[in-house]
C-alpha cells in the first residue's frame, strides 16, 4: 500500500504543478512509513502553503485521487483576507473527506 500512496502523493503534486502552476515545491514527504500521512510545501499565487494529507481508509486509488484532488482544489480557492506577507497557510486534507 505504501507504493500506491507514494504514487498518489506524486500524482497530486504533478496535478498542482500542471493545473495550478505552483512554485517552490518541497515534497511530497512522508510523515509515516506507510505513506498514510504526507506533506507538500509550495507557493501558490504568492502565498506559502503547507498541505498535510491523511489517508484513513484505502479505496480504489482512482477514487482516492479524485476526492483528494477535489479537496485540494477547494483549499486553493479559499481566499484568506489580511494574510501577512510570508505567512504559511496550513491545510489538512483527509481521505475520506470529513464533513
Amino acid at each position: 500500500m505504501a507504493d500506491e500512496l507514494s504514487t498518489l502523493a506524486l500524482d497530486l503534486k504533478n496535478f498542482l504543478v500542471k493545473y495550478h502552476r505552483i512554485t517552490d515545491i518541497h515534497g511530497p514527504t512522508p510523515l509515516s512509513a506507510d505513506w498514510r500521512n504526507w506533506e507538500i510545501y509550495f507557493t501558490h499565487r504568492g502565498l506559502k502553503r503547507h498541505n498535510i494529507y491523511h489517508v484513513q481508509r484505502q479505496d480504489p486509488i482512482a477514487t482516492m485521487y479524485q476526492a483528494m484532488r477535489a479537496d485540494t482544489n477547494g483549499e486553493l480557492l479559499v481566499r484568506i483576507p489580511n494574510v501577512q506577507q510570508n505567512a504559511l497557510l496550513e491545510n489538512e486534507i483527509y481521505y475520506p473527506p470529513h464533513g
